[in-house]
């Protein structure tokens, strides 16, 4: 990461992928994600889908649902992103023109999962999720 350029990085914990990324916008940026790009576990969906979604997920929707743009996701789609789980993923900020050779030095250290999940650009501490 810091070959390639890396501006942030924060690792996703409790306050899941939508907490820590309004956390790196701060109050002068937004964020635009495509829900596909982002790298879920298929297990996920059916976990949520059985009702296993914890209460530091549902306390992260309800004191962050304000800020997120989502009207097109399904259900389970929104668990999703709101999730207090620990990954063990990384949300990592890089300017565009350095996005190549960062996910190139990922794959070449065999980083099983790295893809570019949305893009930054000034705004208001906002979040809209495709």
């Amino acid at each position: 990461m810091v070959e390639a350029g890396v501006q942030a990085a924060t690792d996703i914990t409790g306050f899941g992928l939508v907490g820590h990324l309004l956390e790196m916008l701060g109050p002068d940026l937004d964020a635009r994600l495509q829900f596909a790009s982002i790298p879920v576990l298929d297990e996920a969906f059916d976990l949520v889908a059985d009702g296993a979604w914890p209460g530091g997920s549902q306390r992260n929707l309800i004191s962050l649902r304000d800020s997120v743009d989502a009207e097109g996701l399904a259900d389970t789609q929104l668990k999703i992103i709101f999730d207090a789980q620990t990954s063990g993923g990384l949300l990592v900020a890089v300017a565009p023109e350095k996005l190549d050779a960062l996910l190139e030095g990922l794959r070449a250290r065999d980083v099983e999962f790295a893809a570019r999940i949305g893009s930054v650009s000034e705004g208001a501490g906002r979040i809209s999720v495709e």
